[in-house]
Protein backbone atom coordinates (compact mmCIF):
# COMPACT_ATOMS: atom_id res chain seq x y z
CA UNK A 1 0.00 0.00 0.00
CA UNK A 2 1.28 3.49 -0.90
CA UNK A 3 0.73 4.67 2.69
CA UNK A 4 3.30 2.34 4.23
CA UNK A 5 5.66 2.68 1.26
CA UNK A 6 5.71 6.45 1.80
CA UNK A 7 6.46 6.00 5.51
CA UNK A 8 9.09 3.31 5.03
CA UNK A 9 10.90 5.46 2.45
CA UNK A 10 11.45 8.03 5.22
CA UNK A 11 12.47 5.49 7.84
CA UNK A 12 9.13 5.61 9.68
CA UNK A 13 7.37 2.60 11.18
CA UNK A 14 4.92 0.63 9.07
CA UNK A 15 1.32 1.02 10.19
CA UNK A 16 -0.91 -1.92 11.06
CA UNK A 17 -4.60 -1.96 10.31
CA UNK A 18 -7.03 -1.66 13.22
CA UNK A 19 -10.54 -2.96 12.65
CA UNK A 20 -12.40 -0.22 14.50
CA UNK A 21 -10.51 2.49 12.63
CA UNK A 22 -11.39 0.87 9.29
CA UNK A 23 -15.04 0.45 10.21
CA UNK A 24 -15.23 4.09 11.30
CA UNK A 25 -13.51 5.21 8.08
CA UNK A 26 -15.80 3.14 5.85
CA UNK A 27 -18.97 4.46 7.47
CA UNK A 28 -17.77 8.05 7.27
CA UNK A 29 -16.71 7.70 3.63
CA UNK A 30 -20.27 6.60 2.82
CA UNK A 31 -21.72 9.49 4.83
CA UNK A 32 -19.54 11.97 2.94
CA UNK A 33 -20.51 10.42 -0.38
CA UNK A 34 -24.19 10.74 0.42
CA UNK A 35 -23.84 14.32 1.62
CA UNK A 36 -21.65 15.30 -1.38
CA UNK A 37 -19.71 17.49 1.03
CA UNK A 38 -16.20 16.99 2.50
CA UNK A 39 -15.82 17.92 6.17
CA UNK A 40 -13.96 16.59 9.19
CA UNK A 41 -17.17 16.97 11.22
CA UNK A 42 -20.21 14.86 10.49
CA UNK A 43 -23.83 16.03 10.28
CA UNK A 44 -24.09 15.78 14.08
CA UNK A 45 -20.94 17.87 14.56
CA UNK A 46 -18.81 14.92 15.72
CA UNK A 47 -15.05 14.81 15.14
CA UNK A 48 -13.12 11.75 13.94
CA UNK A 49 -12.22 10.94 17.55
CA UNK A 50 -15.87 11.08 18.61
CA UNK A 51 -16.97 8.86 15.71
CA UNK A 52 -14.20 6.36 16.55
CA UNK A 53 -15.16 6.30 20.24
CA UNK A 54 -18.80 5.69 19.27
CA UNK A 55 -17.63 2.51 17.50
CA UNK A 56 -15.90 1.27 20.67
CA UNK A 57 -12.41 2.67 20.08
CA UNK A 58 -10.29 3.44 23.13
CA UNK A 59 -7.32 5.43 21.76
CA UNK A 60 -6.90 9.01 22.94
CA UNK A 61 -5.78 10.70 19.71
CA UNK A 62 -6.90 10.33 16.08
CA UNK A 63 -5.63 11.76 12.82
CA UNK A 64 -7.81 11.91 9.72
CA UNK A 65 -7.39 12.64 6.02
CA UNK A 66 -10.34 12.73 3.61
CA UNK A 67 -10.48 13.19 -0.13
CA UNK A 68 -12.48 12.66 -3.31
CA UNK A 69 -11.27 11.97 -6.82
CA UNK A 70 -11.24 9.69 -9.83
CA UNK A 71 -8.70 7.23 -8.42
CA UNK A 72 -6.87 6.30 -5.24
CA UNK A 73 -3.59 7.30 -6.86
CA UNK A 74 -4.82 10.79 -7.69
CA UNK A 75 -6.12 11.34 -4.16
CA UNK A 76 -2.91 9.98 -2.61
CA UNK A 77 -0.79 12.33 -4.74
CA UNK A 78 -2.96 15.29 -3.72
CA UNK A 79 -2.58 14.37 -0.04
CA UNK A 80 1.20 14.04 -0.28
CA UNK A 81 1.48 17.38 -2.10
CA UNK A 82 -0.53 19.14 0.62
CA UNK A 83 1.70 20.07 3.62
CA UNK A 84 -1.12 19.61 6.13
CA UNK A 85 -2.23 16.21 4.85
CA UNK A 86 1.35 15.02 4.39
CA UNK A 87 2.18 15.92 8.00
CA UNK A 88 -0.74 13.85 9.28
CA UNK A 89 0.14 10.84 7.11
CA UNK A 90 3.85 10.90 8.03
CA UNK A 91 3.49 11.65 11.75
CA UNK A 92 6.03 9.37 13.51
CA UNK A 93 3.81 8.65 16.53
CA UNK A 94 1.20 6.64 14.62
CA UNK A 95 1.19 2.85 15.03
CA UNK A 96 -2.15 1.89 13.41
CA UNK A 97 -4.39 3.04 10.58
CA UNK A 98 -7.77 2.24 9.07
CA UNK A 99 -9.22 3.17 5.72
CA UNK A 100 -12.50 3.23 3.89
CA UNK A 101 -13.88 4.05 0.44
CA UNK A 102 -17.34 4.77 -0.92
CA UNK A 103 -18.35 5.10 -4.56
CA UNK A 104 -21.38 6.14 -6.58
CA UNK A 105 -20.82 6.20 -10.32
CA UNK A 106 -17.66 8.18 -11.02
CA UNK A 107 -17.65 9.83 -7.58
CA UNK A 108 -15.26 8.20 -5.10
CA UNK A 109 -14.51 9.25 -1.52
CA UNK A 110 -11.63 8.03 0.65
CA UNK A 111 -11.07 8.34 4.41
CA UNK A 112 -7.97 7.25 6.34
CA UNK A 113 -7.75 7.36 10.14
CA UNK A 114 -4.58 7.12 12.22
CA UNK A 115 -3.85 6.49 15.88
CA UNK A 116 -1.19 5.42 18.33
CA UNK A 117 -2.03 2.30 20.30
CA UNK A 118 -0.06 2.26 23.55
CA UNK A 119 -1.63 -1.05 24.60
CA UNK A 120 -1.65 -4.31 22.63
CA UNK A 121 -4.14 -7.12 22.98
CA UNK A 122 -6.51 -5.20 25.25
CA UNK A 123 -9.26 -7.55 26.42
CA UNK A 124 -12.23 -7.14 28.73
CA UNK A 125 -14.16 -10.11 30.12
CA UNK A 126 -16.48 -10.95 32.99
CA UNK A 127 -15.31 -12.82 36.06
CA UNK A 128 -17.21 -13.53 39.28
CA UNK A 129 -18.11 -10.09 40.59
CA UNK A 130 -15.71 -8.13 38.37
CA UNK A 131 -14.61 -7.08 34.90
CA UNK A 132 -11.20 -8.52 34.01
CA UNK A 133 -9.06 -6.13 31.94
CA UNK A 134 -5.81 -7.45 30.49
CA UNK A 135 -3.27 -6.39 27.90
CA UNK A 136 0.35 -5.44 27.30
CA UNK A 137 1.84 -1.96 27.47
CA UNK A 138 3.81 -1.36 24.29
CA UNK A 139 7.58 -1.41 24.43
CA UNK A 140 8.88 2.06 25.20
CA UNK A 141 5.97 2.94 27.47
CA UNK A 142 7.87 3.47 30.71
CA UNK A 143 6.31 3.06 34.12
CA UNK A 144 3.86 0.76 35.82
CA UNK A 145 0.32 0.30 34.50
CA UNK A 146 -2.43 2.00 36.49
CA UNK A 147 -6.17 2.38 35.96
CA UNK A 148 -8.38 5.23 37.10
CA UNK A 149 -11.88 3.88 37.74
CA UNK A 150 -13.79 7.14 37.96
CA UNK A 151 -11.70 8.98 40.56
CA UNK A 152 -10.40 5.81 42.18
CA UNK A 153 -6.87 4.64 41.36
CA UNK A 154 -6.60 0.87 40.78
CA UNK A 155 -3.33 -1.03 40.84
CA UNK A 156 -2.97 -4.17 38.71
CA UNK A 157 -3.81 -7.53 40.20
CA UNK A 158 -0.92 -8.99 38.22
CA UNK A 159 1.91 -7.40 36.30
CA UNK A 160 4.92 -8.68 34.36
CA UNK A 161 7.66 -6.06 34.43
CA UNK A 162 9.69 -7.63 31.63
CA UNK A 163 6.84 -7.90 29.12
CA UNK A 164 4.52 -5.07 30.19
CA UNK A 165 1.59 -7.48 30.61
CA UNK A 166 -1.07 -6.57 33.18
CA UNK A 167 -4.38 -7.69 34.64
CA UNK A 168 -6.86 -5.40 36.42
CA UNK A 169 -10.08 -6.41 38.16
CA UNK A 170 -12.81 -3.75 37.99
CA UNK A 171 -15.85 -4.06 40.31
CA UNK A 172 -19.07 -4.66 38.41
CA UNK A 173 -20.71 -1.63 40.03
CA UNK A 174 -18.05 0.56 38.36
CA UNK A 175 -19.11 -0.54 34.87
CA UNK A 176 -20.80 2.76 34.04
CA UNK A 177 -17.84 4.90 35.17
CA UNK A 178 -15.28 6.56 32.91
CA UNK A 179 -11.99 4.62 33.01
CA UNK A 180 -8.53 5.85 32.07
CA UNK A 181 -5.73 3.32 31.56
CA UNK A 182 -2.12 4.42 31.45
CA UNK A 183 1.23 4.28 33.16
CA UNK A 184 3.00 6.09 36.00
CA UNK A 185 6.73 6.75 35.81
CA UNK A 186 9.15 6.97 38.73
CA UNK A 187 8.32 10.64 39.27
CA UNK A 188 4.58 10.06 39.41
CA UNK A 189 3.82 11.39 35.92
CA UNK A 190 0.82 9.77 34.27
CA UNK A 191 0.76 8.88 30.56
CA UNK A 192 -2.73 8.19 29.23
CA UNK A 193 -3.04 5.13 27.00
CA UNK A 194 -6.77 4.60 26.46
CA UNK A 195 -10.20 5.47 27.84
CA UNK A 196 -13.46 3.52 28.04
CA UNK A 197 -16.66 2.67 29.88
CA UNK A 198 -16.58 -1.07 30.77
CA UNK A 199 -20.30 -1.60 30.14
CA UNK A 200 -20.07 -0.14 26.63
CA UNK A 201 -16.71 -1.69 25.76
CA UNK A 202 -17.50 -5.28 26.63
CA UNK A 203 -19.33 -5.94 23.36
CA UNK A 204 -16.55 -4.40 21.21
CA UNK A 205 -13.70 -6.79 21.85
CA UNK A 206 -14.09 -9.13 18.86
CA UNK A 207 -12.71 -6.14 16.87
CA UNK A 208 -10.03 -5.22 19.37
CA UNK A 209 -7.04 -7.31 18.24
CA UNK A 210 -4.77 -5.30 15.88
CA UNK A 211 -4.29 -6.92 12.48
Amino acid sequence: MWLNRSRLDLGLAELREEGILSRTAREYALALLNSKWLSHRDAAGRTALERYRAQGGTAVRIGEVIGAGASAGAVARAWMESPGHREVILRPEWTHAGWGRAQAGELRVWVILFTRQRVEGLRLSLEAGAYRLEGVLNCGEAGRPVLFSGLRLLEPERRQVDTGAFVFLIPLQAGSLYHRLGSLDGEGRFTLACVFYPEKLLTSFPEREPR
